[in-house]
């Protein structure tokens, strides 16, 4: 019972955002409005384009850690040890 109440305030907290979001306005916008106008600038496009980036060296390093920990770990498999 005390599951479905948080599932219920969740999904009503949920909508109440969303509405504040797409229907309340903030100026001559709504806050959707707002925001995507503010992700339209070159600013912001040059941010996203850098974060972007930063990401994909940051997914290179994430792989090449991994394979250098499977190749080491492969290596001490291999070597014996004290039976």
């Amino acid at each position: 019972m005390r599951r479905l109440f948080r599932a219920a305030i969740s999904l009503v907290g949920l909508l109440a955002f969303l509405w504040v979001l797409f229907m309340v306005p903030f100026g001559r916008r709504t806050l959707w409005e707002h925001l995507t106008r503010v992700a339209a600038t070159p600013a912001a496009q040059e941010m996203g384009s850098e974060l972007g980036r930063a990401g994909e060296d940051l997914a290179d390093q994430v792989v090449t850690q991994v394979d250098r920990l499977r190749q080491d770990a492969g290596a001490d498999a291999s070597e014996p040890g004290d039976d």
